[in-house]
């Protein structure tokens, strides 16, 4: 098999290297998944687990690694990705929500997804999974302090079998 395929990469890839974090004292990890990850029955999860070799459930499988590896963490589920001209502000805010968010039609700039990952290495919030999406309604500022964290371990199983 092909080493690139998601279960090497989403999955076995990141449960490497979040043992390594911890074996190494790095103090937080910050990983991008998919807002699919937590919500297998929908479109998209479906359409990306029937097409892209179970892609979903392997970056789930991937999350929880990170959640029992002990380490502290931020992962950041970005709903559709969109290229904007680079360097150029959206001007849009981001909104999040930490659960099962629905819906197909949220969308979120690279470049936002990135600036998160960066503020993520010092923000507040501690051993937190949140869904995110661009909206001109939200604040330009993320809200870090208010992510709930996860709850202890890693969080229930859900069932990605098709």
């Amino acid at each position: 098999a092909p080493a690139n395929l998601p279960y090497f990469v989403d999955a076995d890839g990141i449960a490497q290297l979040a043992r390594a974090a911890r074996e190494h004292g790095v103090k937080r990890i910050v990983a991008v998944t998919t807002a699919s990850t937590g919500t297998p029955w929908s479109f998209a999860a479906m359409f990306l687990n029937s097409l892209c070799y179970m892609s979903v459930k392997w970056k789930f499988a991937g999350e929880q690694a990170i959640r029992e590896s002990g380490v502290d963490y931020v992962i950041i589920r970005p709903f559709g990705l969109m290229d904007t001209p680079v360097g150029e502000e959206t001007g849009l805010g981001v909104e999040f929500s930490q659960g099962k968010t629905e819906g197909t039609r949220r969308r979120i700039a690279r470049e936002d997804v990135a600036r998160l990952c960066h503020e993520a290495l010092r923000s507040p919030t501690s051993r937190s999974t949140f869904e995110c999406w661009n909206s001109a309604s939200a604040d330009q500022q993320f809200p870090w302090s208010r992510l709930n964290p996860d709850s202890a371990g890693k969080l229930e199983d859900v069932n990605h079998n098709i």
